[in-house]
């Protein structure tokens, strides 16, 4: 673990060192490798601030160690003395490769490189049951149709993105993670075959707020692609349903806003040209999903002039104008 809160001077902040000494992988591409060597193989590591099910370890930073013969869970709030919650392995283990935590940070879908090449199996997804961080245990395996070597996958918003070599992009729905997993869609970026050979794509990165997944291939370049399955997404809109809001002095009012299509992830919901003195607030203070209701509460100081006023709320980039009628006295 290196501290690079100054990117110009990182320095070593401590390491997690598991016992067991160096397996086969390492041996073979460690460069140099010790025999003697105390500290297990890592491959990767999947670090969260934790907010799974495990309330013991809640806001702990956690890391999901794919440590070639296992999975190691460890503590590391604390990188000089890192401390080994719970390990696990399963059935055919021949390398640990990677994981990625589905996000409520229950699962971990691992992926091993060498048990298709070991043990002359189909491609496996081997889901980790972590909900107990002390006792982890294997869910079940997920056996797909190729033979391909699985490699690097990552969990984002309902599915896992798999760069499977010789396979290509395999996307997984993981909606219902704790029974099985469901292929909805792939690309091939290697069409020669899907062998268990270290050809096609090495990684990927579905993370882009576009919906561009960016794939690496090995020797056939970099892919950008946009999944079919989900059509063209909707672009957000934002409208007031009961505008103008009629407001009284010394009173209240609220302006009963919708928003469309905000998408999985929680847009805030923020306001533009509020006149000045004017108290303006959103619940709920972000928008998701296909529409969220929004009641947006004005307060107008009693001395504000009469008259009529216009504000926007802005969701992404989407926004609406906001009228209101400001009576000083009664009618």
């Amino acid at each position: 673990m290196v501290d690079i809160r100054e990117p110009k001077k990182p320095t070593f902040a401590g390491c997690f060192l598991a016992e067991g000494g160096p397996g086969t992988a390492a041996r073979t591409v460690g460069s140099p490798v010790q025999e003697n060597s105390p500290a297990a193989y890592i491959h990767d590591t999947t670090c969260v601030i934790y907010k799974g099910p495990d309330v013991e370890h809640t806001g702990k930073e956690v890391c999901f160690n794919s440590a070639e013969d296992g999975v190691d869970i460890a503590h590391v709030d604390n990188k000089l003395a890192p401390t080994l919650l719970g390990t696990t392995a399963y059935d055919g283990i021949a390398y640990a490769h990677q994981g990625s935590l589905t996000a409520d940070h229950k699962y971990l879908l691992v992926n091993d490189e060498l048990d298709e090449t070991t043990n002359g199996t189909n491609t496996r997804t081997i889901v980790l049951n972590v909900s107990d961080l002390d006792n982890p245990v294997v869910q079940y395996i997920h056996e797909h149709e190729t033979t391909a070597i699985d490699h690097n996958n990552y969990v984002h918003e309902g599915f896992a993105y798999q760069s499977n070599y010789a396979a290509g992009l395999r996307v997984l729905d993981v909606g219902d993670v704790e029974n099985s997993l469901s292929e909805v869609a792939f690309f091939d970026t290697y069409p020669a075959h899907t062998d268990p050979t270290f050809d096609g794509t090495w990684s990927n990165y579905p993370f882009f707020e576009s919906g561009t997944i960016a794939v690496s291939g090995r020797e056939e370049g970099l892919f950008l692609l946009k999944r079919s399955d989900l059509g063209e997404s909707e672009p957000t809109t934002v409208t007031c349903e009961n505008c103008p809001v009629e407001i009284r002095s010394g009173q209240t009012g609220t302006a009963d806003v919708v928003v469309n299509n905000a998408g999985a992830d929680g847009q805030p919901v923020t306001f533009e040209d509020v006149p000045a003195g004017w108290t303006v607030t959103a619940e709920p203070g972000e928008a998701a999903g296909d529409r969220t209701d929004v009641a947006v509460t004005i307060q107008v100081p009693a001395r504000s002039a009469r008259g009529d006023y216009r504000f926007t709320v802005v969701v992404g980039d989407a926004s609406a104008p906001v009228d209101v009628v400001f009576n000083k006295g009664r009618p």
